[in-house]
């Protein structure tokens, strides 16, 4: 009988961790960033004015051509909405749309930046990016700077 309980304690020891292994394994999974999650992390930290984050969000290759540091690429865009006076921008956004000749998605969304001044009305496009480089954050945003502000800013 004693035997029988180690056994079966045993086997359900088992079948514990073997669920418990499997759901974190696929939660995890789940868990794997995805295009729109890139794009829900942009929107919130274009709303909130984080360019430390929006920094993080773009593609290596991108940021390199820009020719920005970190810290440039902060105070460049921290200057330009104080100097603005911007006051709250909304975004509308649909959902990324995979390219038919690319791993690569394309997003079309719709700002209201709100200043001291008036509001701009703007609409852009991503280009986001599988990044070799980043595991943990595999869709990267293709930099430039008209994702930030219109080209006549």
């Amino acid at each position: 009988m004693k035997t029988k309980q180690i056994v079966m304690y045993g086997l359900l020891s088992f079948l514990a961790a073997s669920v418990l292994a499997l759901y974190v394994y696929f939660f995890g999974q789940l868990e794997d960033h995805t295009p729109n999650e890139t794009v829900q992390s942009y929107i919130v930290s274009l709303q909130n004015r984080n360019f430390d984050e929006l920094y993080n969000l773009m593609s290596k290759e991108s940021l390199e051509q820009s020719g920005l540091t970190r810290d440039q690429f902060i105070q460049k865009y921290t200057a330009v909405f104080e100097r603005m006076g911007v006051q709250n921008i909304e975004v509308t956004a649909g959902m990324p749309l995979k390219s038919m000749d690319t791993p690569d998605y394309t997003l079309d969304y719709a700002a209201i930046i709100r200043t001291q001044s008036g509001e701009i009305y703007e609409s852009y496009k991503l280009c986001l990016i599988q990044d070799k480089y980043d595991k943990s954050h595999p869709w990267k945003i293709q930099w430039k700077p008209s994702l930030i502000l219109p080209d006549y800013l």
